[in-house]
């Protein structure tokens, strides 16, 4: 078996149909814009809101914030290495590479979510599983989503994990769509039912972030194809991180208000916005709190964070922590027993600065934080140039960069599968695919006409 190319006429590209440079794509900006704002923030609020708020002790002192401000300097910095990743665009294997498995994505994905749901009917029963995605979903009993979450909803290891295929599936889909190489139809009907699909599990099980893998990169591939080409839908381009932040706080701020505010309105001292303002801004201030906490209160545990994955991996997971803890020791502290004696482990995520920090110390965390930030902007520049890789890792990894002040996602579960195909499949790729264009050939390569897939 091998993939190959369909004859086509000849056409030229043009340097301006790589994808559009937008000045907030540069990761740079997610460290400037959000990173070191959100540190400052939990630097400055005080000790009586997080009690209020989030029932959690303050850790972020003046020592923390100036060791966040260094490993966040040497990010920006190692984002301003100048690194070669292939001057010609590969639209021509981009093509293939999505064809070829634009559709094993898809099935792999719906397969996750549809053992999930079907290994949870089985153990609890159809009606009592249907009754509360209903509850929760038509908001007839707020109640439910605790319940439906942590006791009806059961994931099998290495099985529901499929789910996250999806991230690399909504890159891949969106990039077909841009060029040309995929049947309209059938692609609107994948990715809605993918995209239904997040969205449940986002209200069902409160997992904004599924929602978020899924969206982002479809909407980096659309906004930098050159599709947009309009004065006017440019400058809503440059702009487009101003109205997303005032769309997504306004849609949570609207969430909010029937589902906390009758709570906290008799103990708190304030108008309903600025308590909608700091209940947003808290997703992020106590993982910059955790981020202290872990530094301060967790003996340094080299690598322990940043090969989670592989701690977690079905199998040989096991094996690779009893291999960790003879080598490094066991004198660390259980994360949830941490978070319970220091925190709060209901808010339990943990932002990047803290577990770089515990990871390799005060000393070396800044040069792995070096090295995140040349890598991310390899993935953006080989992005920019057309490049096989960066097309379809940057969009989703652009997630991580956003989400830096709350959680390691590059390290996290929930992205290892997006890595491990895209590996795989790449070596696949490589083995099959047989070249389209005369290898002589100098100049850019030919365009790939429309498939239906």
């Amino acid at each position: 078996m091998s993939i190959t190319a369909p004859k086509q006429r000849r056409s030229v590209r043009h340097e301006d149909d790589r994808p559009r440079t937008v000045w907030w794509l540069h990761p740079c900006y997610a460290v400037l814009l959000i990173g070191i704002p959100m540190l400052v923030v939990a630097y400055l609020l005080p000790e009586s809101r997080y009690l209020v708020l989030y029932r959690s002790l303050k850790h972020v002192d003046t020592s923390f914030l100036i060791y966040g401000l260094i490993v966040y300097a040497a990010f920006v910095a190692g984002t301003f290495a100048v690194f070669g990743t292939g001057a010609r665009p590969q639209w021509d294997d981009v093509l293939l590479y999505c064809r070829a498995f634009v559709w094993p994505l898809f099935a792999l994905t719906v397969f996750g979510y549809a053992a999930w749901f079907g290994y949870s009917a089985a153990l609890s029963g159809f009606g009592a599983v249907t009754d509360a995605l209903l509850d929760v979903v038509f908001a007839r009993d707020a109640g439910n989503t605790s319940y439906l979450k942590k006791e009806l909803l059961q994931e099998i290891s290495g099985i529901t994990t499929c789910t996250q295929f999806g991230i690399l599936y909504a890159t891949v889909e969106a990039l077909l769509w841009v060029r040309g190489g995929s049947d309209r139809w059938r692609a609107l009907s994948r990715f809605a039912l993918v995209l239904t699909l997040s969205l449940l599990r986002a209200l069902v099980v409160s997992e904004r972030l599924a929602l978020v893998e899924i969206v982002i990169p479809v909407a980096i591939v659309f906004l930098t194809s050159g599709k947009i080409s309009k004065p006017a839908y440019r400058n809503l381009v440059r702009f487009a991180p101003v109205f997303a932040g005032f769309g997504v706080f306004g849609l949570f701020a609207l969430g909010e208000y029937f589902r906390s505010w009758n709570f906290y309105e008799p103990i708190y001292n304030g108008p309903y916005l600025r308590f909608a303002a700091e209940r947003f801004l808290g997703y992020y201030t106590t993982a910059v709190n955790n981020g202290a906490v872990v530094f301060y209160y967790e003996p340094i545990q080299p690598f322990r964070y940043t090969l989670d994955s592989l701690f977690k991996f079905p199998v040989l997971g096991g094996a690779a922590d009893q291999f960790y803890v003879n080598t490094f020791g066991e004198d660390y502290i259980d994360y949830t027993y941490l978070l319970d004696t220091y925190a709060n482990p209901e808010l339990n995520n943990t932002a990047l600065i803290g577990l770089l920090l515990n990871e390799y110390s005060l000393f070396l965390a800044p040069v792995a934080a070096f090295l995140l930030g040349l890598l991310s902007v390899v993935l953006y520049n080989s992005f920019l140039k057309g490049r096989l890789v960066g097309l379809l890792l940057y969009p989703s990894f652009f997630v991580g960069a956003l989400e830096i002040s709350r959680i390691y996602y590059w390290a996290a579960e929930r992205y290892f599968p997006t890595l491990a195909f895209l590996v795989g499949s790449l070596v696949l790729f490589k083995i099959m695919k047989v070249p389209a264009a005369d290898p002589s050939e100098k100049g850019p390569r030919e365009t790939l006409g429309p498939a239906k897939n």
